[in-house]
């Protein structure tokens, strides 16, 4: 299906306003995006909604926290979804495991929702990429 990717950003922030609200997290998310998409919409909401919680989770203790979602073109003109926060990061080592199933750097985390979110944008013949900065935060770019 078609669709626009403010579409996607917006039905995000309705389903987690409340929530960032009452924890106090600012959400940056682009109006003017004129990218669209061609896949499972709902599938990619899924997506979206596990990383905006993951970004949620990370940014527990942080003075000034911030979630911003962006939609960019690569150099090869691929459409690019971004979720960054600026919460805790993470560390190296486990940078590397974070789309392992079962891999998980809290205690009630079940690590499915990485490993199931680079599935998903793999069946959309796509290409999941993590950056992190611990202490500034992490970014985490779908490729479409």
């Amino acid at each position: 299906e078609r669709f626009p990717a403010v579409d996607l950003f917006a039905k995000v922030v309705r389903l987690f306003k409340e929530d960032l609200i009452d924890k106090g997290i600012r959400m940056i998310c682009p109006t003017k995006c004129n990218a669209e998409l061609e896949a499972d919409r709902q599938m990619l909401e899924q997506v979206m909604i596990n990383l905006v919680k993951n970004s949620m989770e990370a940014l527990r203790n942080r003075e000034d926290p911030e979630i911003e979602l962006s939609c960019f073109r690569d150099a090869d003109d691929h459409i690019c979804l971004s979720v960054r926060d600026n919460g805790e990061g993470i560390q190296g080592d486990k940078l590397e495991q974070v789309f392992v199933p079962f891999f998980t750097t809290r205690e009630e985390g079940s690590g499915i929702g990485l490993s199931l979110c680079k599935q998903i944008v793999r069946s959309h013949k796509g290409r999941t990429h993590i950056e992190s900065v611990p202490g500034e935060g992490t970014r985490v770019v779908l490729t479409l």
